[in-house]
């Protein structure tokens, strides 16, 4: 069973988890290929990976709070840095591929610049862990949510001034 993390924009490449590790299914001739990720470890079915762009690159949240970017067209990592202090619970890339957001364990969401590293900015939360995040076509906003049946969180903020509403 593979959870899917998404596919390149030009719908060649779908990356997706296993229990063991990641992969990427190219599918214009089948050949799927691991993605060899050090710090690879089994979470439940948080959406910690996201794809973005024809190369294609990927963003993996690991268990240890690091982001890692790959390219994934030469199966190489492009840079990696810390974001939370513990997992990265989901990584979401902007639609134009400049910004980053994640999740943490503590219910913190981040927005970081995938080139520079640097945070740019931190949403407010109710402190419960966002499983699944998303950004709106433009990439102005950016929703958020727990992903559970009741009493579920669902956050919508503005990515350019921070403000947030939550249903």
């Amino acid at each position: 069973c593979a959870i899917i993390a998404g596919f390149s924009s030009d719908s060649r490449v779908l990356v997706m988890r296993g229990y063991k590790d990641v992969r990427l299914w190219r599918l214009a001739d089948g050949v799927v290929t691991t993605v060899p990720l050090t710090n690879f470890v089994y979470r439940d079915n948080y959406p910690w990976a996201d794809v973005h762009g024809s190369e294609p690159y990927a963003v993996f949240g690991m268990a240890n709070g690091v982001l890692e970017h790959w390219n994934l067209a030469t199966m190489s990592p492009v840079s990696s840095w810390p974001v939370h202090e513990g997992p990265v619970i989901a990584s979401e890339f902007s639609p134009d591929g400049r910004l980053v957001a994640t999740s943490g364990a503590t219910g913190d969401v981040k927005l970081w610049d995938s080139k520079t590293h640097r945070e740019v900015r931190l949403f407010k939360t109710r402190g419960k862990k966002l499983r699944f995040l998303t950004f709106s076509p433009d990439g102005r906003l950016l929703a958020g949510s727990e992903g559970e049946y009741n009493d579920s969180q669902v956050c919508l903020w503005d990515v350019n001034e921070g403000s947030v509403h939550e249903l």
